[in-house]
């Protein structure tokens, strides 16, 4: 009789979701602003940044957040197996 494969513990489980969270807020606190500045610099030195823009410079502190995050769990995953 053959033992079915164990499934290593999720990244979730072994504690490994926290420092990946602070890293991934960390990466959005420093490549968001520059992001933000190329895309939408002119309207925020002129001043006249709108609602609309708003919302686009909140997504993009948010896309280098997932980038990290995403990256740094799949990073883990591939050294649990």
């Amino acid at each position: 009789m053959t033992a079915k494969p164990q499934h290593p513990k999720t990244t979730v489980g072994s504690g490994s979701l926290g420092p990946c969270l602070r890293r991934a807020m960390c990466v959005a606190m420093i490549v968001g602003p520059i992001i933000a500045l190329i895309n939408h610099g002119d309207a925020i030195w002129t001043g006249t940044v709108t609602q609309g823009d708003l919302l686009k410079i909140g997504v993009t502190f948010f896309v280098p957040f997932c980038v990290s995050l995403t990256s740094s769990q799949l990073a883990i995953r591939q050294t649990v197996h």
